[in-house]
């Protein structure tokens, strides 16, 4: 035991011990520099492709979604104001009985108010059939609009304009309206007048 205490005193009195305990500190001191590089490394490592490709289908799904629902909307806002705003107006245009538009009186002057005069069928439709004329080509219209927009666009053939989602409700609600509309005549022989017809 006072051997060892001899060498150790030996040593630090040449400074040995000093510069193995300064040596040893350093290399310690190195540890959290070589572990903070490995970390950066780490973080600079590219993505996998798979993650990658995960969050581009979800962005993409998720504009798609956007995209789709703010279609829907817009096309049945202006599907259903379509109907709101022709309906009377071209009802008097197909069966002479009076209807015009909503700011100029609208049902008012529809002969079925004249008891001498023979009622327009399609005014008097029974409760269960009277939102078709108005709200039931409103919603085939935009049925087939949507159907024409995107068919082609889902296949990728082509992709379709707004002009058309405009232009297509209008000829949608025209030519279901007159062919319900004929559908109601045909099923009214009583009354006389249909378009030029009386």
């Amino acid at each position: 035991m006072l051997e060892e205490e001899r060498w150790i005193e030996k040593d630090i009195s040449e400074g040995k011990g000093e510069d193995e305990f300064n040596q040893h500190a350093d290399q310690d001191d190195a540890y959290p520099t070589l572990f903070e590089d490995s970390f950066d490394e780490f973080d600079a490592l590219p993505m996998p492709r798979h993650k990658l490709d995960r969050e581009e289908s979800r962005r993409k799904m998720t504009l798609c979604v956007v995209a789709y629902g703010l279609d829907l909307v817009l096309v049945s806002a202006w599907a259903f104001a379509l109907g709101a705003l022709f309906t009377l107006p071209y009802c008097g245009l197909l069966f002479r009985c009076g209807c015009t538009w909503v700011w100029a009186g609208g049902i008012e002057r529809c002969n079925i108010f004249d008891p001498e005069a023979p009622s327009c069928p399609f005014c008097t439709l029974s409760s269960a059939l009277a939102w078709i004329p108005q709200w039931g080509t409103a919603l085939l219209s935009i049925f087939t609009t949507l159907c024409v927009c995107w068919i082609p666009q889902r296949l990728s053939l082509h992709r379709l304009g707004w002009l058309v989602r405009v232009l297509l409700p209008i000829a949608c609600f025209f030519v279901y309206t007159f062919l319900l509309a004929l559908i109601v005549k045909l099923a009214s022989p009583h009354y006389p007048y249909f378009l030029w017809l009386g």
